[in-house]
């Protein structure tokens, strides 16, 4: 079956029928037209959605890095720490200690 756009179908009727359908065809041509503005909408919103969705990602892979960075910093950190921490005597007071 061969697929006819709208326009071509109202062109074909005679004018009787488009006197009879003439409501159907005022319909037909508003909706065709709502149709082609929701279609518009839709794309700007996907393109949108879609940028949105980039600049999430780059976040998350900065987010990522940073959190590797704060990772090998504390290890960094804990690995020169505990060595010293190890080396304090149990029974001994703190020279920090405030009494």
């Amino acid at each position: 079956m061969e697929k006819k756009n709208l326009e071509e179908c109202i062109a074909n009727l005679s004018p009787e029928e488009r006197a009879r359908h003439q409501v159907l065809i005022q319909e037909c041509l508003e909706r065709k037209k709502l149709i082609h503005e929701y279609s518009e909408k839709v794309y700007t919103s996907i393109h949108h959605l879609s940028t949105d969705l980039e600049r999430l990602k780059h976040g998350l892979i900065k987010l990522e890095n940073y959190a590797k960075l704060q990772r090998d910093l504390s290890h960094d950190l804990f690995s020169d720490v505990i060595p010293l921490v190890k080396t304090l005597h149990p029974n001994k007071p703190s020279m920090n200690s405030w009494t």
